[in-house]
C-alpha cells in the first residue's frame, strides 16, 4: 500500500511510485551580482551554504545557496562577466 506521501499506480508490467516533495515549492530569488566568485566567498563567510556550484545557463553563470535563515537564493553574472 502506498504511503500518504506517494502515489503508486499499478499496471500489468510494473509499479510506478511517485513521491511528493517534503518541502513546499518556494520561489527562487535570483540576484545579479558583479563578481560571482567574490559573492560565493561572502556567502560562505556569512554562514551560508552553497547548494549548487557555479554553472552556465543561457546568458550567464550562477550559483545557488542557502542563507543561515534557511532560504534558498541564487546569484548570477551575465556571461560577459562570468
Amino acid at each position: 500500500m502506498a504511503s500518504p506521501s506517494s502515489t503508486s499506480p499499478r499496471s500489468r508490467d510494473h509499479d510506478l511510485i511517485l513521491k511528493r516533495s517534503v518541502a513546499p515549492a518556494a520561489p527562487l530569488a535570483v540576484i545579479q551580482v558583479d563578481d560571482l566568485d567574490a559573492t560565493r566567498q561572502a556567502v560562505i563567510e556569512a554562514g551560508g551554504t552553497v547548494t549548487v556550484e557555479a554553472f552556465d545557463f543561457p546568458g550567464g553563470r550562477r550559483i545557488h545557496f542557502r542563507e543561515p535563515g534557511g532560504n534558498e537564493l541564487a546569484v548570477w553574472v551575465p556571461m560577459s562577466q562570468g
